[in-house]
C-alpha cells in the first residue's frame, strides 16, 4: 500500500447462504473516481456495506487513509455514503436532512449551518431548502443525498447505483453533474452500477 492509496481492502471474504465473496484485495488511489461493475446479486452492494461498516467481514482486512477500519463503527470510518434509494428523511426539510450527519457528531450550530449552506451552494440547491423530499424530483433527491454525504467531509464517497431511480432523459446531466463536483472536492469516489453503459458514461472523459 503507497502513501497514495485510500482504500485498501486485502483478502475480504463473507460468506452469505447463497453464494460467497471470497478473497477479494482491491486499492484505490486518493482522489479516484473508482467504478466496481457487476450483474445484480454479483455481491457489489455486500461489499460496499463492508466498507462502509453495515456488515463485518468474515476475514481479511479494510483500511481507509491508511487506518485499520474492519471492526470500526461505521460513524468513525470517514465514508460518505448514498444509497439506491437515497433514504432521505420525508419529514424533515432538504436543509435539515444535509444536516443530519452534521447534527448526529454534535457540531456547534454556527458551524452546522454555514457547511449546508455551503454544500448546498456547490449542489446548486439552495432554492430547495425548504422543501421536502416528497416535493423533489429524482435528480433533486439525488442532489440532496450528495450533499448529506459529502458534507461530513469524508475521505471516500460511496455510491451504490446512483442513477438507476432516474429517468433516462435526465442521465447525462447527472453524470456530468457528479463529475463536478468530483473535480471540484476531489474525494475519494466509488460507484457502484450493473450497467455498463453507466460505468462507461460514468468512469471516461475524466481530467
Amino acid at each position: 500500500m503507497t502513501s497514495e492509496t485510500m482504500l485498501c481492502i486485502d483478502g475480504v471474504t463473507k460468506r452469505f447462504p447463497a453464494f460467497c465473496l471470497e478473497d477479494i484485495s482491491l486499492q484505490i488511489r486518493q482522489g479516484e473516481y473508482f467504478v466496481l461493475l457487476g450483474p445484480t446479486g454479483s455481491g457489489k452492494s455486500s461489499l460496499m456495506e463492508m466498507i462502509c461498516g453495515l456488515r463485518a467481514p468474515d476475514a481479511g482486512t479494510i483500511t481507509v487513509a491508511g487506518k485499520d477500519v474492519t471492526r470500526l463503527d461505521p460513524s468513525k470510518r470517514q465514508i460518505g455514503y448514498v444509497p439506491q434509494d437515497y433514504a432521505l428523511l420525508p419529514f424533515k426539510t432538504v436543509s435539515e436532512n444535509i444536516a443530519f450527519g452534521l447534527r448526529a457528531r454534535r457540531l456547534p450550530t454556527h458551524e452546522i449551518h454555514s457547511r449546508v449552506d455551503q454544500m448546498m451552494d456547490v449542489l446548486g440547491i439552495k432554492p430547495l431548502a425548504h422543501r421536502h423530499p416528497g416535493k423533489l424530483s429524482g435528480g433533486e433527491r439525488q442532489r440532496v443525498a450528495l450533499a448529506r454525504a459529502l458534507v461530513i467531509g469524508p475521505a471516500i464517497l460511496m455510491l451504490d447505483e446512483p442513477l438507476s431511480a432516474i429517468d433516462e432523459d435526465m442521465r447525462d446531466s447527472l453524470v456530468n453533474e457528479i463529475r463536478r463536483i468530483h473535480q471540484r472536492l476531489e474525494t475519494t469516489t466509488i460507484h457502484i452500477c450493473h450497467s455498463l453503459e453507466e460505468a462507461f458514461a460514468s468512469a471516461t472523459g475524466w481530467a
